[in-house]
């Protein structure tokens, strides 16, 4: 019975465990089932992304080879107006190539120096004696005419010269008495008494003459001598020492105005004469010998450049004279470095005729007319309240730029026009403007010759007349060119954008 019962037990056992594997593995189908059919419908789902992502990147593809149809041109360059401006480059800086003359220069170092003979005034004592008074100082502007100092006379020889010739004055006028007396009565009645008076008389004269000339020779003036001496028959215990009464010579030379937004610029016209206190060389209270010099007056209105040559060109040099080629003088300017001002229309005036023995140099002569610096020139008078501040000052540096050589229908670039990379040099053409940003064609260039401020290019060459070009900055276009950054961003200086 137990065999039985046990026999039961284990079909029962067996029957329940087969039902739950049945169960299990229908299970197992239907998620299989389920599971296919979801990857089924993710792949449809993917497959139909893609194609919508493929038509939107077509699409954008189309649209920026529309936008930047140039920068399939590795020539070409696409700047905002804004970038332009970081480097340099504005809306007046658009050069039209048109043919027009062209010159070759050479350049000298050069210096600023007195014109001798013309700028330097030695003012000397006129006689010995003490300094009383000084009514100057250094710098100032003065007036022909103007007391420059009081010299004391206490020198004994001066006094006594003085003293003897008051009194024979006071000698001649008592002969001028006697011979008025004399006149009254009759001829014949005191003939010798007359011959020995008109004898003294002119003996008087001849000794007036002497120690009159005598003082004059000493540093008194005819005036000084007429007025004190000779009429009051005072002597004379002071001399004042003045600015020399100089002819105003009418030099007609170029000349420069600055205007009332402070440029300068060139005119003709009779040029003043400004005479300034350069130096004083004694004080009050110090005895002074006559010829001593006392003070030094410049007048700078016009000055010489002096060029340094090599030996070697002085037949250009005289070539330059005899044509009377143009020169120009570049001076640094008083802002930045690259900052230069140029006086040109000048000429060569003469060539040294010594060759320094060490340096071999041979030195050249320019003419400079100079200007006070004040904002409008009628504003600059000889009046001694003025303190000038002279444009050009003896000693400064400078170049010359000679012409020797000038040629008519070149196409001549501004410097700046033409940008350098190893022994190739380039311009950039303008082509339009697009969407905002000018574009711009790197195009080669042939240059045959330059001078400080010009290059000629060859004719020749795909960049012809009427083309127009970037005048300046063609070397930072290069650079945003070659660095294949098409358009430049504009920086904030501190850094925030």
């Amino acid at each position: 019975m137990k065999k039985i019962l046990l026999l039961l037990f284990s079909l029962l056992l067996v029957g329940t465990l087969g039902t739950s594997l049945l169960l299990s593995s229908a299970q197992d189908e239907h998620r299989q089932s389920e599971h296919a059919g979801a990857a089924s419908s993710g792949e449809h789902e993917h497959t139909a992304h893609e194609e919508q992502d493929h038509e939107g990147d077509d699409e954008h593809e189309h649209e920026l080879e529309h936008e930047h149809a140039h920068e399939h041109d590795e020539n070409t360059l696409a700047l905002s107006e804004q970038a332009l401006l970081n480097i340099g480059i504005g809306k007046d800086d658009l050069y039209k190539i048109e043919p027009g003359p062209f010159s070759k220069t050479f350049t000298l170092p050069a210096v600023v120096r007195y014109n001798p003979g013309r700028s330097i005034i030695n003012i000397p004592a006129s006689t010995s004696g003490t300094i009383s008074n000084v009514y100057i100082t250094e710098g100032e502007t003065l007036c022909p005419g103007q007391a420059l100092f009081d010299i004391q006379i206490n020198r004994e020889a001066t006094i006594e010269l003085q003293t003897a010739l008051i009194s024979l004055l006071k000698a001649r006028d008592i002969m001028d008495l006697e011979g008025e007396r004399l006149a009254t009565l009759d001829a014949g009645i005191a003939p010798k008494a007359t011959r020995e008076l008109t004898l003294r008389q002119m003996e008087n004269a001849a000794e007036i003459a002497t120690r009159t000339s005598a003082l004059r020779l000493l540093g008194f003036s005819n005036e000084i001598l007429e007025e004190q001496l000779l009429g009051k028959r005072e002597i004379i215990s002071s001399v004042t020492v003045r600015l020399p009464s100089i002819e105003e010579t009418a030099i007609k030379a170029e000349t420069r105005n600055l205007h009332d937004d402070g440029h300068a610029g060139h005119h003709d016209k009779e040029t003043n004469h400004f005479h300034q206190l350069d130096r004083i060389f004694v004080e009050k209270g110090q005895s002074v010998e006559t010829g001593e010099l006392l003070c030094r007056v410049t007048d700078l209105t016009h000055l010489l450049i002096e060029g340094q040559a090599y030996a070697s060109d002085e037949g250009e040099l005289n070539d330059a004279i005899a044509r009377r080629e143009r020169v120009t003088a570049v001076f640094p300017g008083s802002g930045s470095a690259d900052e230069k001002e140029e006086v040109s229309d000048l000429h060569l005036l003469r060539l040294a005729n010594r060759i320094d023995s060490v340096s071999q140099t041979l030195n050249c002569y320019v003419e400079l007319a100079n200007y006070p610096l004040a904002k409008r020139e009628e504003e600059v008078t000889t009046d001694s309240s003025n303190w000038l501040n002279w444009r050009f000052k003896p000693g400064q540096r400078c170049e010359l730029d000679i012409e020797y050589e000038t040629f008519d229908a070149c196409l001549a670039l501004p410097l700046d026009a033409v940008a350098w990379e190893r022994n190739n040099s380039y311009v950039f053409v303008w082509l339009a403007d697009e969407g905002g940003l000018k574009v711009w064609k790197r195009c080669p260039v042939t240059v045959v010759a330059r001078n400080r401020n010009q290059v000629v290019i060859d004719p020749n060459d795909s960049v012809h007349a009427d083309t127009i070009i970037a005048a300046r900055g063609a070397s930072q276009l290069l650079i945003a060119l070659t660095s294949g950054s098409g358009q430049l961003q504009s920086a904030c200086p501190c850094g925030e954008h």
